[in-house]
């Protein structure tokens, strides 16, 4: 009867009212989609993980302009990522004083050889990417299955319930996914109401290119072009050095993964 008398009372908020979820599309800049890039090859076959920086214009497109790496740890005997809220921050603070004053929209993450699809422990990345951003989207890539000239990357949201979308467009790439231990798609409805898997659902990505960004790539092309290293190339996305422990937890993952 309580249950009742409560569904009673909540306000009806009809068919027109502002609703997330519908038709999302995630707009990547050329520098973020290059620092991403670049972190995920270099530290391939080991997961690369980091934070992209951008604004949400509406409730259905989200703008990224950069990108930056988050620092490794080790724990629990395994090669893991630490999301440090004060390093995020500190960032963010000199990031600000080059007029970068955008904020965090989501997180990177390269799954090598999962053809860009979330794992079973991105929800739990996720989740603490929410609390600095409720509307975060999950950018996943594959270096592995990526190749010259193309690349594999998909974007994702968590959702508590099921979407369905209104975009012709988004209907034929709508897929979810479960953090279930076999990395498949999941799709039972049922055990997702128990509360026993979180989902992700995939959103669009697409590209834009302005004047600057235009001459920045044009140069990268002339720099490959005149015998210069792709290292040179690179040095547009500066990351930060590994130490020696760092470095050391890099070899004792890829002991373990093979």
């Amino acid at each position: 009867m309580a249950a009742a008398a409560a569904a009673a009372d909540a306000p009806f908020l009809g068919p027109d009212s502002p609703v997330h979820g519908t038709s999302q599309t995630a707009y990547v800049s050329p520098l973020a989609l290059l620092k991403i890039l670049v972190h995920a090859a270099r530290d391939s076959p080991v997961a690369a993980m980091g934070v992209i920086l951008g604004e949400e214009v509406d409730g259905f497109s989200v703008r990224v302009v950069d990108a930056f790496p988050l620092p490794r740890c080790a724990g629990g005997g395994a090669f893991t990522q630490a999301i440090d809220p004060r390093y995020i921050e500190g960032m963010l603070a000199m990031l600000n004083k080059t007029d970068r004053l955008e904020g965090v929209v989501g997180w990177y993450r390269s799954n090598p050889g999962f053809y860009g699809r979330p794992s079973n422990h991105d929800s739990v990345f996720h989740k603490a990417f929410e609390q600095l951003n409720p509307r975060a989207i999950l950018v996943a890539v594959d270096p592995v299955k990526s190749a010259t000239g193309n690349f594999t990357m998909n974007a994702f949201r968590s959702v508590t319930s099921y979407h369905e979308t209104s975009s012709n467009v988004g209907a034929l790439n709508r897929e979810y996914y479960s953090v279930a231990e076999d990395e498949k798609p999941f799709f039972e409805l049922d055990i997702f109401a128990q509360g026993l898997a979180s989902v992700f659902y995939s959103i669009l990505i697409s590209h834009r290119k302005n004047d600057l960004e235009i001459n920045i790539l044009k140069s990268m092309d002339k720099m490959g072009s005149k015998g210069s290293s792709s290292e040179d190339c690179r040095s547009l996305c500066q990351f930060p050095v590994m130490s020696e422990s760092e470095k050391k937890n890099v070899e004792v993952s890829k002991d373990a993964s093979t």
